[in-house]
């Protein structure tokens, strides 16, 4: 099969607007919460519930665009759009939070997918964001939330113990190094 260029660059294009309006969103919190120190201000709020709302019209688009992609194709593999434009889809479905069923349909899609057309790490992130979802625990510790005080925390991991053998075997780095590099990113 051969690189599809048309839908490449559909999927590349609304990744690029999904991580620059997170990344101005981020910057746009961090401004705010250094402003208000009170979570609870009448203005706060309703400034986070604006941005919030912009997100979710966002990745709602992006969903139906995406439904629309893997309706004809199936998983948009490396095959079909390239290394970085499979991580771009990946990355739209796991921002999908609000359509879980989508995001399951598409995670059986990328473990059905032939193993080069789908990188082990991104089913481990949808696996993960998917169980958090439905209050499960997470098996690769990759989802985080923010908690007290800004402390930025992984939701509860199903098997500690084993939690860096299963990491390795689909190439993610020990947790402890990742924990220190996602409270960095939040810090």
């Amino acid at each position: 099969m051969s690189i599809d260029r048309k839908i490449r660059d559909k999927i590349q294009q609304m990744a690029k607007e999904d991580q620059l309006v997170r990344r101005q969103q981020w910057r746009d919190v961090q401004l705010l919460n250094k402003r208000h120190l009170d979570r609870k201000n009448n203005e706060y709020k309703r400034v986070i519930a604006g941005l919030i709302k912009k997100l979710r019209i966002l990745d709602a688009k992006h969903t139906r665009e995406m439904k629309k992609i893997t309706t004809r194709c199936d998983w948009p593999g490396r095959s079909l759009v390239g290394k970085r434009g499979a991580a771009a889809a990946w990355l739209l479905v796991q921002h999908a939070d609000h359509d879980l069923v989508f995001q399951k349909k598409c995670l059986i899609l990328m473990k059905s997918a032939a193993p080069d057309e789908v990188e082990s790490k991104h089913i481990a992130y949808l696996t993960d964001r998917i169980l958090v979802h439905e209050g499960k625990e997470q098996i690769y510790g990759t989802q985080f939330k923010s908690g007290p005080d800004n402390n930025y925390a992984p939701f509860p991991i199903k098997d500690p113990r084993r939690l860096n053998k299963l990491r390795k075997e689909i190439g993610l780095e020990p947790f402890l190094a990742y924990k220190k590099r996602m409270r960095a990113l939040v810090s």
